[in-house]
């Protein structure tokens, strides 16, 4: 896997005279001969023995032509995508009796544009319906006008045209579609199988299109990334965030560093490969994750370990080597911690 830097880099080691004004010619001819193959965003792999996936461009019926034409004529300067329920017959087993035809507009030309198609088909357009109004109003290749998610995945084609990173994530965000989700795994293993996807623009896409919320089941994207096992993945409004559970002893073990060496919050993600905000927390619930860790350890009866707790009124006990344990509240144990190395040390010892 390698970046159009890389490749600049490569060219430039081959050829030390080589511009990078020159890239994009290079890049053009590494892929119209089949050199590389495009695997996300600017990312692209040697092409390997398997045979070259093709790229899924769907066909528009005449109505959806129609659609098209009359929106590029009254509105040549918009975006929109225009796409067909009956593009999935190709992946779903069970086919689809009724078509419908999705023309997405970016916000401020959903109204215009459905004055205007509204005239030109009568009947059959729909603004923004909800699932039971499709069902009730819909009709058999009925145009539905919906709101375009900025950033979409853009086609190779024309700039009407849906590339099949868009449907994907389509399928499990648009709660209108009314299709069995049952049938989902084995059309996404189709849809991978047959065709090339970009990865990275599908994920991209993924975040932006779900803007509140919505809890996707990763067992389906698990058939084509990863074969991992099912779990949910929560999207959110800005990214996708994917909850990690870190033993308690590797939280102790992080704070009581951080307290020896007087590591800073940057410092303590770089070292130990975690969050930042993961970090900040832990520093700033240092003292509640040492008690826990001291409790953990008296329940285990373990009383020779690097610190016992005792719950009374929130005191607890350094035991180290002393044979008379000493006892101190919650404030000034961070404070011993702090300057006592040695125990620190032993500590860091005990949890390695």
């Amino acid at each position: 896997m390698c970046s159009r830097q890389q490749i600049l880099y490569a060219a430039q080691r081959v050829e030390p005279s080589f511009k990078q004004t020159q890239l994009r010619y290079l890049m053009g001819v590494l892929l119209d001969s089949g050199v590389i193959v495009r695997v996300g965003r600017n990312q692209y792999k040697k092409a390997g023995k398997e045979p070259m996936k093709s790229i899924f461009t769907g066909a528009y019926s005449p109505v959806a032509l129609q659609a098209i034409q009359y929106m590029q004529e009254r509105f040549p300067l918009l975006s929109y995508r225009v796409w067909e329920l009956s593009w999935l017959n190709e992946f779903f087993n069970h086919q689809l009796a009724h078509n419908q035809i999705i023309v997405e507009v970016e916000k401020d030309g959903c109204d215009f544009v459905f004055s205007s198609l509204v005239e030109r088909f009568p009947g059959r357009v729909l603004l923004r319906p909800k699932a039971q109004e499709i069902l009730h109003y819909g009709s058999d290749d009925g145009i539905i006008i919906d709101r375009l998610v900025t950033d979409a995945p853009r086609s190779d084609g024309e700039p009407y045209q849906v590339p099949l990173e868009k449907l994907i994530v389509d399928l499990f965000a648009n709660k209108n579609l009314m299709l069995s989700k049952g049938a989902y795994p084995s059309a996404i293993e189709m849809m991978f199988a047959k065709y090339r996807i970009e990865q990275v623009s599908m994920l991209r896409y993924a975040r932006r299109r779900n803007r509140s919320a919505v809890e996707i089941d990763d067992t389906y994207f698990a058939l084509f990334l990863s074969k991992q096992k099912e779990r949910k993945v929560n999207i959110y409004k800005e990214d996708q965030v994917r909850k990690v559970r870190y033993p308690l002893e590797f939280k102790a073990r992080v704070v009581a560093t951080a307290i020896r060496e007087r590591l800073e919050v940057p410092e303590v993600a770089t070292r130990f490969g975690i969050s930042t905000t993961a970090a900040n927390n832990w520093l700033l619930s240092k003292k509640s994750i040492l008690e826990s860790y001291c409790e953990q350890q008296r329940l285990k009866d373990h009383p020779s370990g690097a610190i016992v707790i005792h719950g009374e009124r929130g005191e607890y006990e350094l035991l180290v080597e002393d044979p008379v344990p000493r006892k101190i509240n919650a404030e000034d144990a961070v404070k011993e911690l702090r300057a006592a190395n040695r125990k620190i040390d032993y500590l860091e010892d005990k949890l390695a």
